[in-house]
């Protein structure tokens, strides 16, 4: 490393560690491990905003200043004692005439695994505009029952968000792996919505399928507690 890369690195780093973070902190177990994996988004001083994933002891304390952000964007498997997988996609470029001309690639550009505390974290990196192209948008719907197993969650009797549009739900349930499902909830930890990411990618290939977007609104008070703590993102107090 040259020394103005060492010296940006040195004050990227004390700015982050003196700045006093205004931030927002889920937090799943990993199942037979003293770790926690932390989702965060933090906003600090001249609008900086950071976010990202990170893991720690569940004996130290939760800070964005502590965190080691992890080279992952979203998850495509819950986490284990061993195992953090997860994807990201390349940066965007400038030039829409590059993009235009650009042949869309959906499996990744690079595949890459470090280690950290013990456990090993895969990247997918895919390419932008192949993901881009598979991004399947949002949705926000109501709904009324849930069921949790091991490794999914289940969502019944889905309603419109709008009840007077004219577009008809094609479903009425819906199935996502749990890994990236995130709990929003009131002081009393009663839910006000369930925000889901749910991206699939091939087993053989690794293949970027899609990833969409769910906003999910019960419709009769739930509390924070009836799910687990396992492959389901909870807000830290």
């Amino acid at each position: 490393m040259n020394k103005n890369r060492y010296l940006l690195l040195l004050l990227f780093t004390t700015f982050i560690s003196c700045t006093e973070w205004d931030s927002e902190i889920h937090y799943q177990k990993i199942e037979d491990s003293p770790l926690i994996l932390y989702k965060y988004d933090a906003w600090g001083g001249r609008d900086t905003h950071i976010f990202g994933f990170a893991i720690l002891d569940s004996t130290q304390e939760p800070n964005v200043s502590n965190f080691k952000e992890l080279p992952i964007w979203l998850l495509r498997e819950i986490p284990n004692k061993n195992f953090i997988k997860g994807i990201s996609n390349e940066k965007p470029g400038n030039d829409s005439k590059t993009y235009k001309d650009t042949n869309p690639i959906y499996t990744p550009i690079s595949e890459n695994i470090t280690k950290q505390d013990g456990i090993k974290i895969e990247n997918l990196k895919y390419q932008y505009k192949g993901y881009n192209k598979r991004n399947g948008g949002f949705w926000k719907l109501y709904f009324s029952e849930f069921v949790e197993t091991r490794d999914s969650i289940y969502f019944y009797k889905l309603k419109k968000y709008h009840p007077k549009s004219e577009y008809k739900l094609p479903f009425d349930t819906l199935k996502f792996k749990k890994t990236n499902v995130i709990i929003s909830d009131s002081k009393e930890k009663i839910v006000n919505y369930i925000w889901v990411d749910d991206v699939i990618v091939s087993d053989i290939e690794k293949e970027f399928i899609s990833e969409k977007s769910y906003q999910l609104i019960p419709t009769e008070d739930i509390k924070t507690n009836e799910f687990s703590d396992y492959g389901i993102f909870k807000k830290l107090k």
